[in-house]
């Protein structure tokens, strides 16, 4: 059995702390305008769980065929939701750390075939009615 020092301990904390804060991508950001007088301000957060599924779905020759991506996050749908004639300020952030871990478990269990990825999305925007 390994024993780690503290030293070491503190190391492996600090490089995974750093590997999940690397996981933010923004998708859509607009650059900032003031604020229109008649606009409301409509935000949110939801998760959104994309599944890679293999081309070709046998079982080990799975896992070196391309991949068909279904319900990724889309910055469009996403925005759908603050409903208004007119969106300014748009801004929306997903944050996929958690991705590569599931995505490498659920890819190993299934054999190849299928593989899910779980996204948190945050949105906002200024929206005129």
């Amino acid at each position: 059995m390994i024993r780690m020092t503290g030293a070491r301990w503190y190391v492996w904390c600090l490089a995974l702390l750093v590997l999940v804060q690397t996981g933010c991508a923004t998708m859509t950001q607009d650059t900032q305008q003031p604020r229109p007088a008649q606009a409301r301000h409509c935000e949110g957060s939801e998760s959104v769980t994309s599944t890679h599924v293999a081309a070709l779905p046998i079982p080990l020759v799975a896992f070196f065929m391309p991949r068909i991506s279904s319900n990724s996050p889309d910055s469009g749908k996403i925005l759908d939701k603050c409903r208004g004639k007119q969106v300014v300020n748009r801004k929306v952030e997903a944050n996929y750390a958690l991705c590569a871990p599931v995505v490498f478990l659920t890819t190993v269990v299934s054999l190849g075939i299928v593989g899910v990825c779980p996204t948190f999305v945050h949105y906002e925007a200024d929206v005129i009615d």
